[in-house]
């Protein structure tokens, strides 16, 4: 399975930098729960509109195991996504309530 992971509040905690430093640490779980996929066989893909070479640079830092970094324009083919400000799509009806309910439309 290929996954796509965002890398600003999935991966990275762009909420609270680090002082001195214009990012935030990892997401609390993230390394450990990439380090799962990875070991069982799944492609790890970060996806980012921050350069290839920062998020590198971060993953490699930190020890996070990853495959790849999308540098293509819009989301990259794969089986599953993750992001912080994703709704699920179920139906029209469904995510016009939850954004309604979130205060949205």
């Amino acid at each position: 399975m290929v996954i796509a992971c965002d890398f600003d509040g999935v991966i990275h905690d762009w909420e609270h930098p680090i002082p001195g430093r214009h990012m935030g640490p990892p997401m609390v779980g993230a390394k450990e729960a990439l380090e799962r996929l990875r070991a069982r066989g799944h492609t790890i893909l970060i996806h980012s509109c921050n350069r290839p070479k920062v998020i590198a640079d971060f993953m490699q830092y930190y020890g996070l195991p990853f495959n790849g970094i999308w540098e293509g324009q819009g989301k990259p083919a794969c089986d599953c996504y993750l992001d912080d400000k994703a709704l699920t799509f179920v139906s029209w009806a469904d995510t016009l309530e939850t954004l309604r309910a979130a205060g949205q439309t």
